[in-house]
């Protein structure tokens, strides 16, 4: 399905300029800073840069912090013991690592308990709780991670009993029914300045507290940050405020971590040969393994993978996980092909939310029903949710679309749940059984009445228009390091995309045995964007289909392998350009468009054409024969000439036609001709490369290959050229001027100056190094020449041929020899 193009960039105008001069940055980089809502320098700094000091302190939030950690001193005093009561997913493993690895360095008694997530499923349920304490005698206080603040009758229990809580949890709560806990940690209360933070954060924040006030540097702890940002990544986080600090810091740390187990999955995801690990690697590829044991049985494995201190163990845990997530694989695909033939039988034109449910569906497929619902909603861009059998209740997991928030949603249905939690794209609900009927039909109504006026079209955020004759090496370079301080990409900071109109795809390539291409790019006034880019949505087939001049969609993504960093360049999306072609004359006249460096170039693109036995003719304005036997005409004789439709014409130099009187004469010469012509041109200059192009109205680009071109040599226009030409003798040479020659030799000597540029690059490509012999007398005998044949020349074919003597003036001047060119001035 073609997304709905959401044009940051046209939303906020006029406001880049006046942040880019206050940063000292680009408009461009101020542009996708304003995009992101950041639009005040300090914000903009603190994105930019951030640091570890711009974290904030909970204990300025939270005053139950100091006696929480005087209890927790007593306890270290007395030895008391602390459980950590932690969730099933990646984040709470992260969660409950940490706290487990950071409390028994800083000399606590602790353990971890984490429930079975088909059998026991999320949080302090009162089953959970018993089977916990059983398995750990004698817990003084339970520290959650990752859960808890939806339990406010467990902990109860759990203070009556004599056991003390500590909650740090990041659900959102209940504010009429906040748990009763020596200390409740969650950043959605007390109006704690960020509060969209992971469990593992949370946990993080809460050490880091505890460390101060006893003296203990948190940073010091082993692999925290890399925990930290694997929990943050994995629950899906936005990566702003603090979680942008925390993953970027994270990051850079995940490469070369002190913990043996993350390093044997890294290598068991195939990302060791990286240089940089993105949180796009951590999200696809590592995150699911640690998932995935949780979604069949207990995650033992994967807390004592981050645990262990044995490489050899390490290895064994990081195989199991693997193991666990090609299972995963293979169960999500079984569940996804029944969930899709569910789909058929619902109403998805009319209805906001799918809501699917199969009695066939238990315990088994608990820990992957989420994940079907991610991919249907991202599949058919609505709200889904699956439901499984569990006894007398069906248990839902939802996940949601960007414009709607799932816990708000089934909040106003709470009549019929008999608990719920989550977020505002992921939520998870029990139901009874024999409500199912009746609470579809209410959740669908409420859905169709909430969200009536909302676009669900897919859409894809667009941060910048861009045009290629702006594109430059230095451009890049410059974007491109500014580019680099925008990562972490991920929730509330994707990667920057960027349209670009009326583009050609001049360059098509399948890369290796997968489905993916590589792709160049030109518009329609010329510009080539030599840049390879990279695609997996389009194929040979789609691009065929392709319209000739489309607008397109780039996203930019730095990646790093076997010691190298780079930006790769994605074709994300286009479609057909917006802008129609600037006039008729394109639409009648074929031909294309080819830059060339010399006139080997053009020899070979004959060549070329010779292979196809189609007849040619080369429209010259250079009347010295350059191209020798090959047929040569005028360009103001193209009218009176006779052309078969199979006949090819080569314009040989086109930037002839960057004078206005000389392009309007060429329309009405070739505008009733059908047949092909290319046209060729020397130019280097980027200007006037596209005022060319643009001028005749290319659709088609092209560059011929590279072909071999000589080396050149300045011989300071020898004065003792008797003895200079006899050190020639018996070597592989040939001396200019004489008959063109049947072969290539080693050296090609100029005896005599050739009359014009071109000539001497006709004459150059029979020789592999070139040598300047002549002295000052043969240059001004044949300059005389030269203005001598001037007279007898048309008035255009003058002007020419003036063009071209200066031209070699000018390529003789680059070569220094000073003394004769000065001569002629």
């Amino acid at each position: 399905m073609m997304r709905k193009w959401i044009l940051l960039f046209e939303e906020n105008k006029g406001q880049e300029e006046d942040l880019a001069r206050k940063l000292g940055v680009s408009s461009l980089l101020a542009r996708l800073l304003i995009n992101r809502g950041i639009n005040e320098v300090n914000k903009a700094k603190k994105f930019l840069y951030p640091k570890m000091e711009d974290l904030y302190d909970p204990s300025f939030f939270f005053s139950d912090f100091e006696k929480a950690i005087k209890y927790l001193l007593k306890l270290r005093e007395i030895n008391g013991k602390i459980l950590i009561f932690g969730d099933y997913d990646v984040d709470g493993i992260t969660a409950t690592t940490i706290l487990y690895s950071v409390l028994s360095n800083w000399g606590f008694n602790v353990s971890y308990y984490i429930p079975h997530r088909l059998e026991e499923g999320y949080g302090l349920k009162e089953k959970s709780i018993k089977r916990a304490l059983t398995q750990n005698e004698f817990v003084r206080l339970i520290l959650t991670a990752d859960c808890g603040i939806k339990n406010k009758k467990e902990i109860d229990y759990l203070r009556k009993n004599g056991i003390e809580v500590i909650v740090t949890d990041h659900h959102i709560p209940d504010e009429t029914c906040i748990p009763d806990a020596l200390l409740v940690f969650d950043p959605y209360l007390n109006n704690y300045p960020y509060p969209y933070m992971a469990g593992v954060g949370v946990a993080f924040k809460f050490l880091k507290v505890l460390g101060d006030a006893i003296g203990k540097n948190i940073y010091n702890e082993k692999g925290v940050l890399e925990l930290v940002t694997l929990g943050t990544l994995g629950d899906m986080m936005e990566l702003k405020d603090e979680n942008r600090i925390l993953v970027k810091y994270g990051l850079e740390k995940i490469l070369n971590s002190d913990i043996l187990g993350l390093r044997a999955l890294i290598r068991k995801a195939g990302l060791d040969r990286n240089t940089l690990i993105s949180t796009k690697d951590i999200i696809f590829s590592i995150t699911p393994r640690i998932n995935a044991v949780g979604r069949f049985k207990e995650v033992e494995e994967a807390v004592r993978l981050f645990l262990t201190e044995d490489a050899d163990e390490a290895e064994s845990l990081a195989d199991k996980l693997d193991e666990f997530n090609r299972k995963r694989k293979e169960e999500v695909e079984r569940v996804y092909e029944m969930a899709k033939e569910l789909v058929k039988y619902e109403d998805l034109e009319k209805n906001r939310v799918v809501f699917l449910y199969s009695e066939n569906w238990g315990k088994e497929v608990g820990g992957v029903i989420g994940v079907v619902a991610s991919m249907l909603s991202e599949e058919y861009n609505l709200p889904f949710f699956l439901g499984r059998k569990e006894g007398e209740m069906i248990v839902f997991s939802g996940r949601g679309v960007e414009e709607v928030d799932l816990f708000d949603y089934i909040s106003k249905l709470s009549s019929y749940l008999i608990n719920y939690g989550g977020h505002k794209g992921a939520v998870g609900f029990s139901i009874l059984n024999k409500d199912y009927v009746d609470f579809k039909s209410e959740a669908i109504n409420t859905a169709n009445n909430l969200w009536k006026d909302l676009d669900f079209t897919p859409k894809v955020k667009i941060d910048a228009e861009i045009s290629l004759d702006k594109v430059s090496k230095e451009f890049l370079s410059k974007f491109l390091s500014e580019l680099d301080l925008l990562p972490p990409f991920g929730p509330g900071n994707e990667e920057p995309r960027f349209k670009i109109n009326s583009t050609t795809f001049t360059n098509f390539e399948k890369m290796g045995n997968g489905a993916r291409y590589k792709i160049k790019i030109g518009d329609i006034t010329g510009r080539v964007f030599s840049t390879p880019i990279f695609s997996l949505s389009i194929g040979e087939e789609t691009f065929k289909d392709i319209p000739k001049t489309v607008d397109i969609v780039l996203k930019i993504e730095k990646e790093g392998y076997q010691g190298r960093e780079y930006f790769n360049f994605y074709l994300e999306e286009w479609k057909e350009s917006e802008e129609s072609l600037k006039s008729i004359k394109r639409d009648k006249i074929k031909y294309i468009l080819y830059f060339v460096d010399n006139i080997f170039e053009v020899l070979n693109l004959i060549d070329e054409i010779k292979k196809r036995e189609r007849d040619y003719i080369i429209v010259s304005p250079n009347w010295n024969e350059n191209f020798g036997e090959l047929n040569l005409c005028s360009p103001w004789s193209l009218e009176s000439i006779q052309i078969n439709k199979d006949t090819i014409l080569l314009w040989d130099d086109s930037e002839l036609f960057l004078k206005e009187q000389v392009f309007q004469k060429f329309l009405e010469t070739v505008k009733n001709l059908k047949n092909p012509i290319i046209f060729i041109s020397y130019l280097k200059n980027e200007e006037k490369r596209l005022m060319l192009s643009d001028l005749l109205g290319i659709k088609n680009l092209r560059l011929p290959n590279k072909v071999y071109t000589p080396s050149f040599t300045d011989a300071r226009f020898s004065k003792t050229r008797d003895k200079d030409i006899r050190s020639f003798e018996g070597r592989d040479v040939y001396f200019y001027p004489n008959k063109i020659p049947n072969k290539i030799y080693k050296y090609l000597v100029f005896l005599k100056p050739p009359l014009t540029d071109l000539e001497f690059i006709k004459w150059s490509r029979f020789g592999r190094h070139i040598i300047l012999l002549f002295g000052k007398d043969e240059f001004i005998e044949g300059y005389k020449r030269m203005q001598e044949k001037l007279p007898y020349l048309e008035k255009e074919e003058r002007e020419i041929f003036t063009n071209l003597v200066q031209n070699f003036l000018q390529f003789l001047q680059k070569a220094k020899p000073s003394e004769i060119y000065s001569l002629l001035l």
